[in-house]
Order: structure tokens, then sequence, then C-alpha cells
């Protein structure tokens, strides 16, 4: 691999996980439109699995063949564009399905954590937004099926990849110490 001096080298070791992760991803995207290429799978698909040095790694790999990618500026307008401007999840192919991370699982889990897992997801997704919004899915889920909530968490973690994998969930669950427990429905 060709070493980058300067530029993200000096300092992509000291980035949050979650910067790491949606550089990556937003990399990733930007190779594959600029060479036209879109096969099925992808970083996305083990990317939570890797650690802060594997991602960061993948990231320079990507800046030493794209050198434009070389640049903090730049990355975080992709990550608008490939990450969190998605109107429509793109992860979702046409039977409604998402491949990899927390769809090969969340269907399986019991309601009690998919409901928390939602309400942090959730809550994720109100921090990462300068509008306030009021209201939420602690308003109505108890009254949605098991499968309308994991639907619910895919479609946030579509949106912001961060959010597929059930060990960030299980962080956020904690983290904003959600205690919701189901009523029967």
């Amino acid at each position: 691999m060709l070493q980058i001096i300067g530029g993200l080298h000096d300092y992509i070791n000291t980035l949050p996980r979650d910067t790491l992760i949606n550089w990556a991803l937003a990399a990733e995207d930007y190779v594959r439109d600029k060479k036209n290429i879109h096969p099925m799978g992808g970083l996305d698909d083990y990317i939570n699995r890797l650690s802060n040095s594997e991602i960061a790694q993948k990231i320079l790999k990507y800046a030493s063949e794209n050198p434009e990618l070389n640049n903090k500026d730049l990355l975080e307008k992709l990550v608008k564009k490939y990450i969190t401007d998605k109107d429509a999840p793109t992860a979702f192919l046409d039977e409604g399905q998402i491949m990899g991370g927390l769809h090969d699982y969340i269907f399986r889990e019991p309601r009690e954590t998919l409901i928390n897992w939602a309400l942090a997801a959730e809550k994720y997704v109100k921090s990462q937004s300068s509008i306030r919004r009021m209201g939420g899915l602690d308003d109505y889920i108890d009254s949605l099926t098991d499968e309308q909530i994991a639907t619910k968490v895919l479609e946030m973690a579509a949106k912001y990849p961060v959010l597929n994998s059930s060990t960030k969930l299980d962080a956020l669950v904690k983290s904003y110490n959600i205690q919701h427990f189901a009523r029967s429905h």
C-alpha cells in the first residue's frame, strides 16, 4: 500500500469509531460510483467486526488509490451524500430486506430487546439532527408488532450504518439508560 504522508494519515487513528465507520462507508460508495460498479454486499456487511485501526486502514487504502479522498472535508461531504442524506434507505432490496448486519438476526430477538434498541436508535438519530422533534416511538411502541419494531430499527440503521450492530445498540441502551418494559400487545 502506498504510504500517505500528511492529510488523513496524521490524525485518522485519533478519530471516534462512528466517524471512521461513516468515512469508510462513504469512501466505498464514492469509489463504487466513480468506477460505476455496484456489487451486492460490501464493507457495511462486516465493518462492525473490524477494529478502529482496521477501519482506518481501509480509509487510507481508498485515499491512496483515490488521492482526492485524503481530505476530511470531502469525506464529510460524502458522508452527508451517501450516509445521512439518503431519502430512502438504499440498503433495502426490492423485497424490503436488508443484507448483512442486524437483519441477519433481529427478527429472532426478544420483544424487550427490540423495544430498547428502537428507543435507543431513535434517540441516537434525534441526537444527530439539529431539528428538535416532539414525541416519538415511546408514545406508541407498545402498539407495534415485533416485526414492525424490528423494521423501524432496520430503517434507522439503513440511514445511520453505525446502528447496524447489536453491540452499538446495546451500548446506546446503556448510555441512554433506556429501560422500557413492554406491555403485552
